[in-house]
């Protein structure tokens, strides 16, 4: 889906970073959808490290969850609650990202004491057995930016069977969104909720 006639000049008028405003939109839709928040992911380059990839970034909030909530058309803020509440959410977005880029997620350090400790002892440690971590790591909303304005019309893909995967780009005055997910698990929930 293209939005013409909104985009990033419009949310630095307002001082809220463009790409929190994004995640906070792909949580507030889920959130109207499903009715739940779920793990989410969204990459964060490393490059500036040599050999760097990517860290995590976590866009599920206790931030963007509360705006959410606010934000729901059944249960309306008042318009400088809300105001305060997508501030919340792209000052904490927005450290999640430095954070990310510098190395300071906790996504790949986990990985990797995972992987080192099945290399090493064979045994899992006791936090990769708990239900918190697999929830955690159960990841519904799966997010990249695309960059380019060619990539409008490419995709990202859902990576669990009743997840979206999410592609988007902000440009100047312009927005774009594809989501992808297995069709056949969302009809099943379209109708349980019927």
């Amino acid at each position: 889906m293209r939005f013409e006639g909104f985009g990033k000049k419009d949310l630095k008028k307002l001082k809220v970073g463009p790409d929190s405003i994004c995640q906070l939109a792909f949580q507030m839709a889920n959130w109207r959808f499903k009715r739940e928040f779920v793990g989410s992911y969204e990459p964060s380059s490393t490059a500036a490290f040599k050999f760097g990839r990517t860290e995590t970034i976590r866009p599920c909030t206790k931030e963007t969850t509360a705006c959410s909530i606010a934000f729901d058309k059944e249960n309306p803020a008042k318009l400088d609650e809300m105001s305060e509440l997508l501030r919340a959410c792209s000052k904490k977005h927005n450290k999640l990202t430095r954070e990310a880029s510098m190395g300071q997620g906790f996504d790949r350090h986990l990985f990797a004491l995972e992987f080192l400790n099945g290399k090493l002892n064979g045994a899992p440690l006791p936090i990769f057995e708990d239900p918190g971590y697999a929830k955690l790591n159960y990841i519904v909303l799966s997010t990249a930016t695309l960059t380019s304005p060619a990539l409008e019309v490419a995709g990202f893909a859902a990576v669990v069977p009743d997840g979206f995967g999410i592609g988007y780009s902000m440009f100047d005055d312009w927005f774009v969104a594809q989501a992808a997910y297995y069709l056949h698990i969302m009809m099943g929930l379209s109708l349980l909720r019927s």
